[in-house]
């Protein structure tokens, strides 16, 4: 259920999320200074504050080569100048125009009187690969700063009121748990659990949370997708799991054609073959349609788990996990002709970052892939060419 905040945030357009969460952060710097100075010691900005120090969202001009720009956040002192500046990237983080404001942050802490003006880049993913670029190569980079939606959340913890307010609207907005984490225990438990192989060796908590976690962060991913391709998506992603189980086929076999049939009896009569199974796959994902014209393009993409029983006496498992996507297209049939798909192999459970990079990789490469197959109808690749990767 929506809270005050996000019930606010709802009767704008999401392009304007990011001018949206600079007021409230402005905001928060009047009520709560204590949990704004801890947003910023998270981004690693040491920030003591003064007396006569200010916070001001979305009206402090800087002049950049002719042209008057605007902070999203302005942090400035008694006298007016400048202390750290905060540009917000949401919903519009692919807008042609970020580049160039991005740049003019930079241009302004360079110049010889701003040596000592620092920058914040807050945005909800990760930003696009030129802005990167330009983040990585600037020569102020020692006083520029990144932090994403989600690492707010640590440093509001104990705050009252108003800071309680910002914890909701992170949590409404999913991203909010994106901090937390399951770890491998957890991981190959629900896997265990959901293929029939698994024992009670994880809290009953963690079960939920994972379940929790997993699809909070796919409904994200979706929609970082979705607000790339507003006129491709007639509906939104659907979160769904799958599970296949693997059974010792060849054990089965030798039963069932043994001579006592003694036992092959036993197995039919019991309806179950719980008893044969020996690890499985399960996939927690997001999958939508992409449309145009008439055309339609499938696209999934999530999580992935496997267990393979690697001893018998006693019995245990090799755990692997990773993250994968893939398009198809008629008919449908998952063959290599109207399917391609990429994935990888991961040592833990991804963060958010991680998530999205290897996202937008896969996307990339398996439009690029379809494009160049000679088997992928003109309909599909006019479809695939009008997809924007975030």
């Amino acid at each position: 259920m929506s809270r005050f905040l996000s019930d606010i945030q709802g009767l704008f357009d999401a392009t304007y999320s990011g001018r949206y969460l600079a007021f409230i952060l402005a905001e928060l710097f009047r009520r709560d200074l204590r949990a704004f100075t801890q947003v910023l010691n998270e981004s690693g900005i040491n920030y003591t504050s003064k007396s006569g120090d200010s916070a001001i969202a979305n009206r402090w001009p800087f002049p950049v080569r002719g042209q008057r720009r605007f902070a999203d956040i302005a942090v400035i002192n008694a006298a007016g100048d400048p202390l750290i500046l905060i540009e917000i990237k949401d919903a519009d983080i692919k807008n042609e125009s970020n580049a160039a404001q991005l740049g003019d942050y930079l241009k302004f802490i360079e110049q010889k009187k701003h040596l000592n003006v620092k920058f914040l880049f807050l945005t909800r993913t990760i930003p696009p690969e030129g802005d990167e670029q330009i983040l990585q190569t600037a020569k102020s980079k020692n006083r520029v700063y990144r932090l994403f939606f989600r690492q707010l959340y640590k440093p509001l913890k104990g705050s009252k009121h108003f800071g309680q307010l910002l914890m909701d609207y992170l949590e409404d907005i999913n991203v909010a748990y994106h901090h937390k984490n399951p770890d491998l225990k957890a991981v190959r438990y629900v896997t265990n659990l959901m293929l029939g192989i698994g024992g009670r060796k994880v809290t009953e908590k963690s079960v939920p949370d994972f379940f929790e976690i997993a699809f909070d962060n796919l409904s994200t991913m979706g929609q970082w997708i979705q607000n790339e391709n507003p006129k491709l998506f007639k509906q939104g992603f659907k979160r769904r799991f799958y599970v296949e189980p693997l059974h010792d086929v060849q054990r089965i076999n030798n039963l069932m054609t043994s001579k006592n049939r003694k036992k092959a009896i036993d197995l039919i009569a019991s309806d179950s073959l719980d008893e044969y199974r020996k690890g499985g796959e399960v996939y927690f994902y997001a999958c939508g349609y992409l449309t145009h014209k008439k055309a339609k393009v499938y696209l999934e993409f999530g999580y992935w788990f496997s267990a393979e029983r690697k001893t018998t006496k006693p019995v245990t498992y090799r755990h692997s996990c990773g993250i994968y996507a893939n398009v198809q297209w008629k008919p449908w049939k998952g063959t290599p002709n109207d399917l391609i798909e990429k994935y990888a192999t991961l040592s833990s459970f991804p963060d958010e970052e991680a998530f999205q990079k290897a996202l937008r990789w896969f996307l990339t490469h398996t439009r690029a892939a379809a494009l160049a197959r000679k088997s992928c109808p003109g309909d599909v690749k006019g479809v695939l060419k009008n997809l924007n990767v975030p």
